[in-house]
């Protein structure tokens, strides 16, 4: 980050210092007292479970030259040259810094939103992207309100790129973090039934990720996939050239042949927009990655790249943790894609889960799909019902919504020859150890806040158990 004067904080967070030498320069934000490096600028964030003032002490002690805060709080017995800024609201002073910081920034922005697939769309487009420029990106899925500014304030004066994610569970929160990031391109990779709780229906889940083109400046490219049912309502929303990528629809950039082998995905790369057709490897598995592939590729080349960086690029990119991350255990092949889910996804998962080749028997461990609220029910009986229509042998349904899909799946008076409930990490691996043998393959998929990658972790510390004979998978 590039450093920032205590005078300019001031004026960015609209606070007022009350403690603290005016001159007083800040080389980074952190927001973690655990993280503070000398010369850093802690703010205190109140959250629903710690509260930062609680730790604005051990910050300085840490090294932190300065503190954001809402309130009084203990700064420490020695120091008398930290500068101490109060603000009204601690988590909105962070926003206005990083909106701040933005408008100080040369390099452009694109920002990738969606029901599905927005971490590997800008994770791929990252990729993309490092080809030509200095590129900076989102870790993880640090896209909300608090992730996306410091995601900013990370970002120096030699960055020639950036690649944000935008999230949202409420209207107006794409609004947000699109006016604090202000990006130069933007990409929508579909509307889906996700946050229903929150938003009551797929056409208010349209609306809120519109949101990110009505912030856009005049002129800027937008970027649509062209099988979304919801790219034509969206798109009436842009106010800059529209380019599309899909599969089953003509477009800008569109998959042929997509192949999913041995780890590999391939397909024929169709850029109309470049007049050219190339061959595609992605290293890494999951037929569905095709398409958030041309999102990248789209994407990529509105912030100026050709089609052989594009190529390059995507040749080189690699799946973040927990995304269709494939492993082999005690000869059962384990597909960790614990993120998160929703029902869009979760068919997608299990689409490319049926078209690897398996030996053995396809096992699907799923965990509820949360925030659909009312829809909650019928959502989990529709993924059964896809389910049923595809060559999976046993369900695994890990809590009581999840029951319901494996229900759907295979008729109540099949559980425990075709599907079984179970509600914790412990009995999930009983069963799969009972029922899995070499050769079969075991998709593991829910929503983050099941923390299924936990299943995976125990079936690995159980197959270090087998080869120290102490218990078999």
């Amino acid at each position: 980050m590039s450093s920032i004067g205590a005078s300019e904080l001031v004026l960015a967070v609209m606070g007022r210092q009350i403690a603290g030498r005016t001159e007083r320069v800040f080389t980074g934000v952190c927001t973690d007292s655990r993280s503070v490096r000398k010369g850093d600028l802690f703010i205190a964030l109140v959250g629903k479970r710690l509260d930062g003032h609680d730790f604005v002490s051990e910050a300085v002690r840490q090294g932190a030259a300065g503190v954001v805060v809402s309130r009084e709080c203990f700064v420490g017995d020695d120091a008398r040259d930290v500068v101490v800024v109060m603000v009204d609201d601690t988590i909105r002073a962070l926003m206005r810094l990083a909106a701040w910081h933005r408008r100080r920034l040369r390099c452009r922005v694109a920002a990738v939103t969606g029901s599905n697939g927005k971490t590997t769309t800008k994770d791929l487009t990252w990729a993309i992207l490092s080809r030509r420029y200095r590129t900076v990106r989102s870790q993880g899925s640090k896209n909300n309100n608090i992730g996306l500014p410091l995601t900013l304030l990370q970002i120096d004066d030699e960055a020639e790129a950036a690649v944000l994610e935008l999230g949202t569970s409420a209207f107006g929160e794409i609004r947000l973090l699109a006016f604090i990031s202000q990006p130069n391109v933007g990409c929508i990779t579909n509307v889906g039934p996700a946050h229903l709780e929150f938003f009551g229906s797929v056409q208010n889940v349209a609306s809120a990720k519109a949101e990110l083109l009505e912030e856009l400046e005049e002129g800027a490219p937008v970027i649509l996939n062209a099988d979304d049912e919801w790219s034509d309502w969206v798109r009436h929303k842009a106010r800059g050239p529209i380019v599309t990528f899909g599969i089953h629809r003509q477009a800008d950039f569109m998959a042929e042949n997509i192949s999913a082998r041995d780890g590999v995905v391939s397909f024929r790369l169709v850029a109309n927009l470049f007049g050219t057709r190339r061959t595609i490897e992605l290293p890494f598995p999951g037929a569905h990655n095709a398409r958030n592939a041309l999102a990248a590729a789209a994407l990529s080349s509105q912030m100026g790249l050709g089609i052989s960086e594009i190529e390059e690029g995507l040749a080189a990119a690699r799946l973040p943790s927990m995304r269709y991350e494939v492993s082999t255990l005690s000869g059962m092949t384990v597909i960790n894609d614990a993120y998160n889910a929703n029902p869009v996804s979760m068919m997608a998962a299990v689409s490319s889960f049926c078209e690897m080749e398996v030996l053995g028997r396809r096992i699907f461990v799923c965990g509820d799909m949360l925030e659909l609220g009312q829809h909650a029910t019928e959502a989990h009986r529709q993924v059964g019902l896809f389910v049923k229509s595809k060559p999976i042998d046993y369900v695994v349904a890990f809590g009581e919504l999840a029951a319901v899909l494996g229900e759907a799946a295979f008729g109540e008076g099949m559980q425990g020859e075709k599907w079984i409930t179970c509600r914790s990490v412990d009995e999930t691996v009983s069963v799969l150890m009972r029922v899995a043998a070499p050769g079969d393959a075991i998709l593991v998929k829910g929503s983050r806040a099941n923390a299924m990658e936990r299943i995976v972790d125990a079936l690995r510390t159980a197959e270090g158990s087998e080869s120290k004979g102490v218990k078999k998978i």
